[in-house]
């Protein structure tokens, strides 16, 4: 049987069961030692004022703790900081020094929450299979791709995005719900046809082309003659599926060109658009005479009364150019033509 040794200092109490260690209170660390070899011990640290343990505890049944507080690496070694769950499960809670990690899966029982910052901001399963994800602001995911596998409900709007349709298919919206916004469509000066007004036309049409800064394809029409003569270009074109109208803009069509020759007795454009019917887009005295020796956009909003062209429809081009020769080629060069409409 293990010897007691009982020093000074001590004092039994009156009261049962109590044995007073430090009885006069004189202070100091107040020590309970297992073994003279061990020397394993308990004891009240009295300059840091709680009770010391010089081996690990264990403790066989609950442990309740009054405090507001367990304090894991108090002397600051650093290190991991473990609490373990079952010595042979061994799954713990760890502070690494920088973060909190789990040995194992967290669950997150019936509707409880995960909060950040505040309680607008949480993560929570309100009923079995669903996962609500709660933002009073902003839901950002930084990724480069986000899968989904299943179906997107969505009561808000899509901004800033770009639907590759040869890789998806929209189905099932109606047509009053795709939002109206400008476009410009490019005509195709490969389609057309050349026509003579019975006078004044010997001429001839080339194709060419420019580089540079400002680089543009074109037709240019030459003549050997000193008078002018004229070529008319017929070009049509197919209003789209989408087309709702032309804006109320000036812009509604674009045409590039240029001339050579000192001024439009030399050579000049006369451009002129109609719908179907023969009725004009903008006035017909507008768009003559066209001539300037750099390359220039005319521009004209298409505000012609009764000019109304439908989808599937055609509108014609005419575009009449002037030429002559006085000693070089006075030609105009007629370049690239856009029209820009209100679609879906």
């Amino acid at each position: 049987m293990a010897e007691i040794v009982i020093y000074s200092n001590e004092y039994s109490n009156t009261t049962p069961n109590d044995l007073i260690l430090d009885s006069d209170d004189s202070g100091g660390d107040i020590i309970i030692q297992f073994g003279n070899v061990l020397g394993e011990k308990i004891y009240w640290d009295n300059t840091n004022t709680l009770f010391m343990f010089t081996d690990d505890v264990k403790i066989g049944g609950d442990l309740d703790v009054d405090g507001s507080k367990i304090t894991i690496d108090a002397d600051d070694t650093g290190g991991n900081m473990d609490l373990i769950f079952g010595k042979t499960l061994n799954e713990y809670l760890r502070h690494t020094g920088t973060w909190f990690t789990f040995s194992d899966d967290l669950l997150m029982p019936d509707a409880k929450s995960i909060y950040f910052r505040d309680t607008a901001l949480s993560i929570n399963s309100p009923v079995d299979g669903q996962l609500n994800i709660s933002a009073d602001t902003e839901l950002e995911i930084n990724t480069p791709s986000v899968d989904l596998n299943g179906n997107l409900a969505m009561s808000g709007s899509i901004t800033g995005a770009t639907i590759d349709g040869d890789l998806n298919t929209i189905q099932d919206i109606p047509w009053s719900a795709v939002k109206p916004r400008p476009k410009k469509m490019i005509v195709d000066l490969t389609d057309l046809t050349l026509q003579e007004d019975g006078s004044s036309n010997m001429a001839d049409i080339f194709t060419d082309s420019e580089t540079g800064v400002s680089p543009h394809e074109f037709y240019v029409i030459k003549t050997t003659q000193a008078s002018l003569q004229d070529l008319d270009i017929k070009i049509k074109v197919r209003v789209p599926q989408d087309f709702i109208d032309f804006s109320t803009e000036a812009n509604d069509i674009g045409f590039w060109y240029k001339n050579s020759g000192a001024d439009n007795t030399d050579s000049k454009i006369d451009i002129l658009v109609e719908d179907k019917d023969g009725d004009d887009a903008y006035l017909a005295s507008e768009g003559q005479t066209l001539f300037n020796t750099s390359w220039t956009a005319y521009v004209n909003e298409f505000d012609g009364g009764s000019f109304d062209p439908q989808p599937g429809e055609y509108i014609l081009i005419t575009i009449k150019g002037y030429a002559s020769y006085d000693g070089g080629y006075q030609s105009p060069y007629i370049g690239e033509i856009a029209f820009t409409y209100t679609g879906k």
